[in-house]
């Protein structure tokens, strides 16, 4: 049997403006380290869950556009993880708005967002707000520990 400890979430140092939690009932706090891929974890999961935060529409359609081949290293990196996410501050309907940093069809995005999802398995949520994002990180790292517990104790059940 596992003892259970509460996990600590970890912030990548690179990331700006980021999330910030504090100690609750299912978290320790929060510590801020260098992560070799995506921008937040929990301590020692790093290979068990990672999610990369996109600030907005932009930064996403960015990452699709002209940034799309460090991204794409990126998300090679984490395709050894079981649970992957981004998670988008901005909601699936800003998509067709204009946007700065890219000329692509709102199309070519939902094409390039459904194949990172199928083809690499990463879940991609629009949490809407920065808050609301921020409380959707936090869910689904207490999820993911609630998971990992349970596959260490032999008991896989959804």
């Amino acid at each position: 049997m596992i003892s259970l400890r509460l996990p600590y979430i970890i912030r990548d140092s690179r990331e700006r403006d980021g999330y910030n939690f504090r100690k609750t009932v299912s978290c320790a706090g929060m510590k801020v380290k260098k992560l070799d891929y995506g921008d937040y974890t929990l301590e020692g999961l790093e290979d068990y869950v990672i999610i990369e935060r996109k600030n907005s529409i932009d930064e996403l359609c960015s990452c699709l556009g002209k940034q799309r081949d460090r991204f794409m290293r990126e998300l090679d990196r984490m395709d050894h993880v079981k649970y992957k996410f981004i998670i988008v501050e901005g909601y699936w309907s800003d998509i067709y708005k204009r946007h700065r940093f890219t000329r692509m069809h709102p199309n070519a995005i939902l094409g390039n967002l459904f194949s990172i999802m199928m083809r690499r398995g990463i879940h991609i949520i629009f949490g809407g707000t920065k808050k609301r994002a921020q409380q959707f990180v936090r869910w689904i790292l207490r999820k993911a520990y609630k998971y990992w517990l349970e596959d260490q104790n032999g008991n896989n059940q959804a």
